[in-house]
């Protein structure tokens, strides 16, 4: 089990110490004031956009999510354009037109950091965003600045949003709310990029610190500033601070767990997103008294959307930074007809969860324990952007997980409770059903799994009574198939 996850989720043997009634870890010492609201915000920072949801800490209270604008826009774009020495984020950047827009600068953390582990790498920059001789940096005018700023600085923009809407759904000023915000990262299997979880955890708390003074129309320099003044004050210990990062595929289970149709059995969970893919397996266990998951294996990949947006480029004739709202705009007749430049692509995904379906194999060795007579004994499900792109997930959906097996139920697609609401910044809170973005819903379940105070999910660890370790190992195939039979 990865160490990120033993600083969230606590063994048997170190569990920690109860709270004693009146204490909060975020509090100040002292009795805490009974008018205080709870809230958690659920932030998923996406490479493409990013989501934001919040609910009070009380058993069965709804779902908010933040609207962006009078249009309803739950989907914030992770967009940055500069000009004329402003920056400009999600919506007006992307509307801007100017000459200096930044996108899947998320991505570029890894390769800040990758730079940053290995000072004496010479390997050349591949990634298509970033500058090459200093990977991880963007040249804005006369600066060079780091994707962690950049990160920092686009944060601080949506999570101020995000407390102004708490602020008005709840009816109370801003020191009369306790905040949590939990957020994710792509922290599985990213080890040969360093240590990127310093640098997410510093973009969270950071940006949550610059939520009061950011604008939409930010001067660099005063931005830059103004983060220099904040990073006088050292991150505190994670379990003193207000901002959380858990592993996305952590945070793609949670969410599953946590929805009202969601059934005791056992579950794969494909999480395509723009910059990577997030892949867990795991058995549920639910009844009327406590939802408890066991963990089988996870882990997130460095391949996604962005991709088969890079591949498109080159046929469409257009720059790699704008092919994703082109082939968004395509048909599925005209995507198909893209299909060998996407079937590669699709391939590695593939490849990525069958890995992954390997792992919890070698843990659950038990006869039938995931095929049965040809039938796969597993649940598949598929969230985030690239569920909804054809080419891509039809090989999951039309290949069966084994040779001569096939699906007891064909993989599908999740959303989010219907009653969730979207706070606008009017102040209006409109019902789920009015977004303006219909395919929208598909991607916010993250978000929502995260707005809690802490995902909840009791335990990860091997079910000692339903999983029998079988001492001989399987053995690794001479030419690797992908599988592990």
């Amino acid at each position: 089990m990865s160490a990120w996850w033993h600083r969230f989720i606590p063994g048997k043997r170190h569990q920690p110490k109860p709270e004693q009634p009146g204490t909060d870890a975020l509090a100040p010492k002292g009795r805490i004031p009974e008018h205080l609201r709870r809230v958690t915000v659920g932030l998923d920072f996406g490479t493409s956009t990013t989501k934001c949801c919040f609910r009070e800490d009380a058993d069965q209270k709804p779902f908010v999510l933040v609207g962006y604008d009078a249009k309803s826009h739950v989907l914030f774009p992770s967009t940055i354009a500069f000009e004329g020495g402003r920056l400009l984020f999600g919506h007006d950047a992307e509307i801007d037109g100017s000459s200096t827009v930044i996108r899947s600068f998320k991505m570029c953390l890894l390769c800040q950091a990758r730079k940053e582990a290995c000072q004496n790498n010479t390997e050349a920059n591949t990634c298509p965003n970033c500058l090459k001789d200093r990977p991880g940096y963007f040249l804005l005018g006369s600066k060079q600045v780091s994707a962690e700023t950049l990160s920092i600085l686009y944060l601080a923009v949506v999570l101020g949003a995000a407390k102004e809407r708490v602020a008005a759904a709840f009816g109370v000023r801003q020191d009369q709310i306790r905040y949590v915000i939990n957020s994710a990262a792509p922290l599985d299997q990213m080890s040969e990029f360093g240590e990127v979880g310093e640098y997410f955890e510093n973009a969270l708390y950071y940006g949550w610190l610059l939520a009061d003074v950011s604008k939409q129309a930010w001067l660099l320099d005063d931005a830059i500033a103004a983060l220099e003044r904040n990073r006088l004050e050292l991150r505190p210990p994670v379990e003193e601070s207000p901002t959380r990062v858990f592993p996305e595929t952590h945070a793609a289970m949670t969410a599953y767990l946590l929805l009202p149709q969601s059934e005791s059995g056992l579950y794969g969970l494909v999480d395509i997103g723009a910059g990577t893919t997030d892949v867990a397996f795991f058995w549920l266990q639910k009844d009327d008294e406590r939802t408890t998951a066991w963990y089988y294996s996870a882990g997130s990949r460095r391949i996604g959307m962005d991709d088969v947006d890079y591949a498109l480029a080159v046929p469409l004739g257009i720059a790699p930074n704008v092919a994703r709202a082109a082939r968004e705009a395509l048909s599925e007749v005209e995507i198909d007809a893209h299909d060998s430049l996407i079937k590669p692509i699709a391939s590695r995904i593939y490849q990525h969860q069958a890995v992954v379906l390997d792992d919890a194999m070698r843990i659950d060795q038990r006869p039938r324990a995931w095929f049965n007579k040809g039938k796969a004994l597993y649940k598949l499900f598929l969230v985030g952007g690239g569920s909804i792109c054809t080419p891509v997930t039809e090989r999951m959906k039309r290949d069966p997980p084994r040779h001569m097996s096939r699906w007891e139920e064909p993989p599908s697609q999740l959303a989010i409770p219907g009653r969730t609401s979207v706070m606008l910044p009017t102040g209006e809170t409109v019902p789920l059903k009015s977004l303006q973005e219909p395919h929208s819903a598909r991607l916010l379940l993250l978000a929502c799994g995260l707005a809690f105070r802490r995902p909840d999910i009791p335990k990860y660890e091997r079910d000692t009574e339903g999983v029998k370790i079988v001492l001989r190992e399987r053995e690794v195939p001479d030419e690797f198939t992908g599988h592990w039979w």
